[in-house]
């Protein structure tokens, strides 16, 4: 087994906080520990297969920094039991000797003995009370669950199970410390980093250069540099952010995708291969991905519209005003359902036409596990966001018609951001990469700036040259940039312009009568000032 840090204040700690959110709980009416008197989380051999952590595996990670399959732990309110192999053990042990009891029950080879050691932990289960909680949701499977299941049956008839899975959620993964969100918040740095500047100019290059790549392709560029370690060492975020100094590309793992998605066909769960053989297609382009980094996730999804409609501009601004209207509601104290209520009524009162094109979730719970599900931000949700949390929100419409495009005739709009929770205005970590129609939306379009002279001010030994300024594939930020200048160069121009010919008036106008050395009156024109200088 390998070796890992043992943090035993940490695990003091969080069961300590655990625990007695847990007593608090048991004394009101309506818990959401739901009456349990003992709490049992179970895992069977790695699934390997299994799309991330789940709430079994993590609540291992939490407590321990550490999995350790093929355990049991039993939680009552004043001690945690764990039966587990004999290698395990030993790495368990070293938890022991602080304030809240811990009992390791070693495994070994003789199937009986370890059924009797099922038997014990039965047994703590009655002695406790008649309900006991669990993780319902993505239960392990295996022969180490089959023969406890036996023992449970057979000795716990009359104790009944219920779902403690919000429970776990709220009391031990919701609430992040430092050092988790510390985690997250750099997850989130390298998933900009990959997105922009990496991605978008790969995007980038693409588009100008017409060459034919396919999603997965270019997928595969984006997953080879989560290795590249001089990537990481050199890369600058957009407004010349850099990642954290002691950042470990090491520990940094994908959650999910990286997934491109252009043309007809777009699938906003990013679940599986979501980037495919389809050459990527001037039009409405999405990326998305997600990284843990030090067991903690992040995540991101951008959209840019390549020489977008008028409908395709309007509906891209509009998932833009409600995200930002989304992320503006997180805070302290809200429920989840408002935040999705808030967001509707937006859409309802601005383009009621794109409400059936509305996702059914605006986000959800992310840390230990990418997707928390009892974390949901939906109309239904009855959460209530706390000071500490953090969150995936993700906005989107999908199955939107786009009749000027035959090739791609439906389209889909996201952004994804991962946000932290406080008690006044939410912290975006991934807010660098931008989301705004200016900093995302491509043009194809020629610009053709005139900078041909005034007929006056020609020379007539040259002849007239028209200057054509050909921007291929620009962002309309980068073309607002261009604009701005010619714009600034010509009015520059003109008040130039217009200070000449006001320094000639007063140079005709304005004289100032001056004696010489022999007293004969000298005539000298006053210099033309714009600005009164201090005397």
């Amino acid at each position: 087994m390998a070796e890992f840090k043992i943090d035993s204040e940490l695990f003091q700690k969080r069961i300590s906080h655990f625990a007695s959110a847990w007593k608090n709980d048991l004394r009101s009416q309506d818990g959401i520990f739901g009456g349990a008197t003992s709490l049992l989380v179970i895992i069977d051999k790695t699934d390997e297969k299994a799309p991330g952590f789940r709430k079994n595996n993590a609540m291992h990670l939490w407590l321990f920094g550490h999995e350790f399959p093929t355990t049991l732990m039993l939680f009552l309110v004043d001690t945690l039991y764990i039966v587990t192999a004999q290698k395990k053990a030993k790495y368990l042990d070293r938890f022991k000797g602080g304030r809240f009891p811990i009992e390791v029950l070693a495994r070994g080879k003789d199937a009986k003995e370890n059924e009797e050691l099922f038997i014990i932990i039965s047994d703590k289960i009655k002695a406790s009370g008649n309900k006991i909680g669990i993780i319902a949701k993505y239960a392990s499977k295996g022969s180490f669950i089959d023969a406890w299941s036996k023992v449970f049956s057979e000795r716990c008839r009359d104790v009944e199970t219920c779902d403690v899975s919000t429970a776990v959620s709220t009391h031990a993964f919701s609430d992040k410390d430092e050092n988790e969100l510390r985690a997250i918040r750099a997850a989130s740095k390298a998933c900009v980093a990959l997105t922009t500047p990496y991605l978008l100019d790969e995007i980038s290059h693409i588009l100008d250069t017409k060459k034919k790549v396919t999603h997965g392709a270019l997928a595969d560029r984006v997953d080879k540099k989560i290795d590249d370690v001089r990537f990481w060492q050199t890369v600058q975020l957009p407004n010349r952010g850099k990642l954290p100094s002691d950042f470990d590309p090491g520990q940094l793992y994908w959650t999910f995708g990286p997934s491109i998605q252009s043309g007809a066909e777009f699938d906003l769960r990013f679940v599986g291969d979501a980037s495919d053989d389809s050459n990527l297609h001037a039009g409405v382009i999405i990326t998305a991905m997600g990284l843990r980094y030090q067991l903690y996730c992040s995540a991101i999804a951008r959209t840019y519209p390549v020489d977008p409609s008028k409908a395709q501009e309007s509906n891209y601004k509009l998932l833009y005003t409600v995200h930002n209207t989304i992320i503006k509601e997180i805070r302290d104290g809200i429920a989840a359902k408002d935040i999705y209520a808030r967001a509707l009524s937006l859409i309802k009162a601005k383009k009621r036409a794109m409400e059936k094109h509305f996702l059914k979730n605006v986000g959800w719970g992310v840390g230990l596990e990418k997707r928390d599900p009892t974390l949901v931000l939906n109309a239904k949700s009855m959460r209530t966001l706390k000071d500490g949390m953090t969150l995936t929100i993700f906005t989107g419409f999908q199955g939107i018609e786009n009749p000027r495009d035959k090739s791609s005739g439906i389209y889909s709009l996201v952004l994804t951001d991962t946000v932290r929770v406080t008690i006044w205005e939410p912290v975006v970590f991934t807010t660098e990469a931008p989301t705004s129609p200016n900093a995302n939306t491509f043009f194809f379009e020629d610009i053709e700036v005139d900078h041909t002279p005034k007929e006056e001010e020609r020379d007539p030994r040259i002849g007239a040259v028209a200057i054509q300024n050909i921007t291929s594939t620009r962002l309309r930020s980068e073309q607002t940039t261009q604009t701005n200048r010619n714009a600034e160069y010509n009015r520059r121009k003109h008040q130039e312009e217009l200070a000449s010919k006001k320094q000639e008036e007063g140079l005709a106008r304005s004289v100032e009568t001056t004696r010489g050395q022999n007293e004969a009156e000298v005539k000298k024109p006053k210099r033309f000032e714009s600005y009164r200088r201090e005397e």
